[in-house]
C-alpha cells in the first residue's frame, strides 16, 4: 500500500470531476453522524484507492470557517490509514454547524470505523 503520509494530498486522492460527484450522490450507501452526511461507494479509480470530496453548506458560516472545517476532515483523511485501506470514494457533506471540531472529527472517525 502507498503511504501518503509525507507526500501531502495527491490529486489521486481527490474526486474532482462533476461526472464522479452526480454519480456518487446518486448510487451510493450512506451514512448519517451528525454533523456529517457521508455518501459512499466502491471507488472507480484508475489506482484503486480511497478518494475524498467535501461539500460544505454557506449555512455553517463564512468561507474561512467551511475552509477549516475541509482541513480539518482533508488532515484526517490523509491520516487515517483505515480509511485509506477500505478503497472507497467518500463525499461528506456537513450541512449543520458542528458544536467544535472535536464533534466534527469524532463524527468523521464513527462514520470511517462503521465502514
Amino acid at each position: 500500500m502507498i503511504s501518503y503520509r509525507l507526500q501531502g494530498f495527491p490529486k489521486s486522492l481527490r474526486i474532482l470531476s462533476k461526472k464522479d460527484f452526480e454519480n456518487l450522490r446518486k448510487d451510493s450507501s450512506k451514512v448519517i453522524r451528525y454533523p456529517i452526511v457521508c455518501f459512499f461507494k466502491p471507488t472507480i479509480s484508475e489506482h484503486g484507492v480511497s478518494r475524498i470530496a467535501f461539500s460544505i453548506s454557506k449555512k455553517i458560516g463564512k468561507a474561512n470557517l467551511r475552509n477549516r472545517y475541509k482541513r480539518l476532515l482533508r488532515e484526517s483523511f490523509r491520516k487515517d490509514e483505515l480509511a485509506l485501506s477500505k478503497k472507497f470514494d467518500f463525499l461528506l457533506v456537513v450541512s449543520r454547524r458542528p458544536e467544535s471540531e472535536q464533534k466534527l472529527t469524532q463524527a468523521y472517525r464513527e462514520i470511517i470505523n462503521s465502514l
